[in-house]
């Protein structure tokens, strides 16, 4: 199950730095900065599973 979990985790981080980076990305600092929460909020939860 960690493996599975951590492969989501993964993909989803994988997603919002693709929004992130995208042209049509964040418009505001706001939106930048809600979108590095989301990313940082999963890799803290990836790191757990890997500690």
């Amino acid at each position: 199950m960690s493996a599975e979990k951590m492969l989501e985790l993964a993909r989803e981080i994988k997603s919002l730095d693709d929004q992130i980076e995208c042209p049509e990305g964040p418009r505001t600092t706001r939106q930048y900065m809600a979108l590095l929460k989301q990313v940082r909020r999963r890799a803290v939860a990836l790191a757990d599973i890997v500690a």
